[in-house]
């Protein structure tokens, strides 16, 4: 089959001798194609089976866009390059900079916040098992809940189609992850901040009654 690159402003077609490579855009996941096609100025509502057929030759990504993995070939076990997860094409493309550039920007917060999701998840668990160990049960019963949340709904089925924990941008693009994820924010710092009343309130009433007694 005699393909073409799908960036308007590219010609490429395969070549035996030349080293650039054709990628499909992803279909497995409908926020990032939808996020290719955007970027790529096509519909974002085309067809699945016409976006199979669409491809994207390798001129039109960073070097950073890709990551080495071990791939098992008739050879045996060799180092291959693949895309990340989060990656859309951003060399070459002279329309909608302004949409490239926001969605770079969503990427590396979304990289910075990824790596507070284990220490948040770390800490509160900590604390449940100070409590535990404290043998305060109201205080573990009330931050069991969301002990369980944080575990097994964010970190053991987290919502993206990555491995990334919870913060992925073509996810995050999406309107409803984020209304669900506004109403999962209010609810958290609503609960840490009356935890840290309560937990001010329990302070003061030990020291009053170790102080009397």
């Amino acid at each position: 089959m005699v393909y073409t690159c799908i960036v308007k402003s590219c010609s490429n077609k395969p070549k035996t001798w030349s080293k650039v490579k054709f990628n499909v855009v992803p279909t497995s996941n409908t926020d990032r194609m939808k996020l290719w096609l955007f970027v790529l100025d096509i519909d974002p509502n085309t067809p699945v089976e016409t976006v199979r057929k669409m491809f994207v030759c390798s001129c039109h990504f960073l070097p950073e866009d890709y990551a080495e993995k071990m791939e098992h070939r008739s050879s045996g076990m060799v180092q291959a390059l693949f895309f990340k997860d989060t990656v859309i094409p951003s060399v070459g493309i002279t329309k909608r900079a302004d949409v490239r550039e926001r969605l770079r920007n969503i990427e590396r917060i979304c990289n910075l916040l990824r790596k507070l999701v284990l220490p948040e998840y770390s800490i509160h668990g900590l604390f449940c098992i100070m409590f535990l160990c404290a043998q305060e049960w109201l205080t573990v019963g009330l931050n069991i809940p969301l002990l369980f949340y944080n575990t097994w709904s964010r970190y053991f089925h987290s919502p993206t189609d990555t491995k990334e924990l919870l913060y992925d941008p073509a996810s995050v693009m999406n309107g409803d992850t984020l209304k669900f994820c506004l109403k999962e924010a209010w609810c958290k710092l609503s609960f840490f901040v009356l935890s840290f009343f309560y937990y001010l309130y329990c302070m003061i009433y030990s020291l009053i009654t170790s102080y009397n007694d």
